[in-house]
C-alpha cells in the first residue's frame, strides 16, 4: 500500500513535469506576458486619430502600434528598418502575437506616422502601473537602502540635436561659432542600488519649448513639474533623490522639502564656492569628521563630512550637510592618482 501511494505521487509529478515541459508556469502578475497585458490595457484607453479624410478608425489599432514599438526594444533591433525586414520572419512573429498580444505587424513608415501622433503624456498610465504592481507585490523591498528608503537617480538627456532639422518646440542654442543648435531633452528617473545591476526605469518628463513659447525649457523647470508627480506614484514611500549639481539651488531644495523628499546631490567648487569656503574653515578649525581606510585591492577610501552648512551666501537659512570623498587607486590607469567627489545631503 506505502509503495503504492509512493508511485502514484511520482507519477504525478513526473506527467506535471512533463506539461511543464510544454506549458510553463508563469507568474500571475509580475511574468512578462502579465506585465504586458496590464501595459495593453493602458495603451488600450488612449483615443485613437481617426484616418485621414474619413470617419474610420485605422485598420490596426494605436496599441498595436505601440506594442509593437515597445518589442523593438525588448528584442534589441538597432534601428526601425531592421524590424521592419525581420518583422515576419516566423520566430519573431511567433513571440509578437502570443507574447505582446499584436494582431497585426505594422511596418517602419507607418509606425512613425502613428506615433508621432502620440503624445509622450500619454504613455506615463502603462509605467505607472508597472510601479503599481512592483509596489503591490513587494518587489521593491530588496531595492530598499538607507533605512528602507528607495534611491531615485534623476539626471537630463538629450534625445535629439541638430544644427538643420528643428521643430517649434526645440530648445535653442547659439553656438561660440555662430551655428544654432536645436535639441531635445528629457528629464529621466530610474529606482537604482549600489550592489545591484538592475534598475527600474520611471517615466520621464520632456525639456523641451511649449507650443507658443519663445524661452527655452530647463532641467529645474521640468524638475519642478516631474517630480510631484513622482510622489503621486510612491505617495507613503520614504525616497532618497541623487541628483547632479545643477539641483544643488536654494529653491530646489524647498522643493524637496516640500514633497517630503530626502537627496544626495553633487556640489561643484565653481558653483558653491560660499559653501567650499565655509567647508575650508570648519576643517581648519577641527570641527569635521573624517575615516580613512584601504579596500582589499590597496585603494585608498576616505570620507570628510560637517553638518549643518550654509547651501550659499543670499540663502544662509538653507542648511545642507557636506560630504567629501576621495578614492586613491592602487592599480589601473589612474594610479596613486587621488578623485575627490563634494555631495550635499540632508541625511
Amino acid at each position: 500500500m506505502i509503495f503504492d501511494k509512493i508511485m502514484f505521487v511520482f507519477n504525478t509529478k513526473c506527467i506535471y513535469m512533463k506539461k511543464l515541459k510544454y506549458l510553463p508556469h508563469f507568474h500571475k502578475t509580475l511574468s512578462l506576458p502579465a506585465l504586458l497585458k496590464n501595459v495593453r490595457k493602458q495603451f488600450d484607453k488612449i483615443p485613437q486619430n481617426k484616418v485621414e479624410g474619413s470617419v474610420k478608425l485605422p485598420e490596426i489599432s494605436l496599441s498595436d502600434v505601440l506594442l509593437s514599438g515597445l518589442s523593438i526594444f525588448n528584442f534589441k533591433f538597432p534601428s526601425l528598418l531592421q524590424y521592419d525586414k525581420q518583422r515576419n520572419e516566423p520566430k519573431i512573429k511567433a513571440n509578437l502575437t502570443p507574447l505582446f498580444g499584436i494582431k497585426q505587424t505594422i511596418c517602419d513608415t507607418q509606425m512613425r506616422v502613428r506615433l508621432d501622433d502620440v503624445a509622450p503624456h500619454l504613455l506615463r498610465a502603462s509605467s505607472t502601473e508597472i510601479h503599481k504592481i512592483l509596489q503591490k507585490n513587494r518587489v521593491l523591498d530588496s531595492f530598499h537602502y538607507l533605512d528602507k528608503q528607495l534611491l531615485f537617480s534623476v539626471d537630463g538627456t538629450t534625445y535629439f540635436q541638430s544644427d538643420k532639422v528643428s521643430c517649434p518646440c526645440c530648445n535653442i542654442k547659439k553656438k561660440k561659432n555662430g551655428t544654432i543648435e536645436y535639441s531635445h531633452q528629457a528629464l529621466v528617473c530610474s529606482i537604482v542600488h549600489p550592489d545591484k545591476k538592475q534598475v527600474f526605469p520611471f517615466f520621464h518628463e520632456a525639456i523641451h519649448k511649449k507650443e507658443g513659447e519663445t524661452k527655452n525649457d530647463c532641467e529645474q523647470n521640468a524638475a519642478k513639474r516631474f517630480l510631484p508627480e513622482l510622489r503621486k506614484v510612491y505617495p507613503h514611500q520614504k525616497i532618497t533623490l541623487l541628483e547632479a549639481s545643477l539641483f544643488a539651488t536654494a529653491p530646489h531644495l524647498k522643493l524637496l522639502k516640500s514633497l517630503n523628499f530626502n537627496y544626495i546631490i553633487a556640489a561643484k567648487p565653481g558653483n558653491h564656492s560660499f559653501l567650499f569656503s565655509q567647508f575650508g574653515q570648519a576643517y581648519t578649525d577641527h570641527e569635521t569628521e573624517a575615516l580613512e581606510w584601504t579596500k582589499g585591492e590597496g585603494t585608498l577610501i576616505g570620507y570628510r563630512f560637517i553638518n549643518d552648512l550654509p547651501l550659499n551666501h543670499s540663502n544662509q537659512n538653507t542648511r545642507v550637510n557636506f560630504i567629501e570623498h576621495w578614492e586613491v587607486p592602487s592599480k589601473g590607469p589612474y594610479k596613486g592618482q587621488r578623485k575627490t567627489f563634494t555631495y550635499i545631503t540632508n541625511h
